[in-house]
């Protein structure tokens, strides 16, 4: 039977499981005495030791490295390092080393500008995306607003359908120098029945009273979505004219979503 003989410090900092496999050896020293034929259990108690060595050398380590850096003030280790710099400079100048002067100038304006423009592009990101949300923001105000007193005019909309009616508007006409544009499916404007002058909220929600009825109180359609009972199905599919305003009025939603397509050349 190995016996292990190990001081109290030793003993005291092992975790139960280890210390039920000592016993007190009895001597002045208060030491402690291994008393375990367990081959597996004195593998992993040697590696445990060896370990604790190693991570209190480890941590004396780190405790003696960071006394150096006691006291140090941050703006006079600058301040230090720049003089240090200049020093470094003077040397390169005395010695008539022009090109170790320039290549030590040249790496230290370098740095500096790569510092500079990431800095900026970071810069320039946040006020892009600040600018965005507040476009965006703005557009959704602008065109909801827009909407409301367009449609208001031309019919009573039904409760609880106003929310439709603005996702339907969003999705048409997009804010360009703080104005309503309505833009169709290839980004290009579209036009009203004149097929000049483009498309007007007002036009685009008498439309959206004969295409979707049932947004509107009183109206044709009760209630039933577009191509069912009792509602005018608008086109889909194929070519319309810009002149033919009948045609572009019901087919609004199909030239939004791209179902249709509007000649703007007739």
């Amino acid at each position: 039977m190995l016996k292990v003989l190990i001081s109290k410090g030793e003993y005291d900092a092992f975790p139960e499981v280890v210390k039920e496999h000592y016993t007190e050896s009895g001597d002045e020293a208060q030491n402690y005495i291994l008393d375990s034929d367990d081959a597996t259990f004195k593998t992993q108690l040697g590696e445990f030791r060896s370990n604790n060595i190693r991570l209190m050398q480890e941590r004396d380590k780190l405790v003696k490295d960071m006394k150096a850096f006691e006291g140090v003030d941050p703006v006079k280790y600058a301040e230090f390092k720049k003089k240090l710099d200049d020093l470094e400079e003077q040397d390169l100048i005395s010695a008539n080393d022009l090109d170790g002067l320039v290549t030590k100038r040249t790496e230290a304006m370098r740095a500096d500008h790569a510092g500079q423009v990431t800095k900026l592009t970071s810069n320039v990101t946040e006020q892009t995306e600040r600018a965005d949300k507040a476009e965006s923001q703005l557009a959704v105000v602008v065109i909801d607003s827009d909407v409301q007193t367009a449609v208001t005019k031309v019919g009573t909309v039904r409760k609880g359908a106003m929310t439709d009616i603005l996702s339907r508007a969003r999705s048409v006409f997009k804010l360009q120098e703080g104005k309503p544009v309505p833009i169709g499916p290839d980004n290009e404007v579209l036009y009203g029945k004149d097929g000049k002058n483009p498309l007007t909220m007002e036009e685009w929600s008498q439309g959206l009273v004969e295409a979707a009825p049932y947004l509107f109180e009183g109206n044709k359609g009760g209630g039933t979505p577009p191509g069912g009972p009792g509602g005018d199905k608008p086109p889909a599919g194929g070519t319309i004219n810009a002149s033919d305003k009948e045609s572009v009025g019901k087919s609004l939603e199909d030239v939004a979503s791209g179902k249709v397509k509007v000649n703007m050349g007739v």
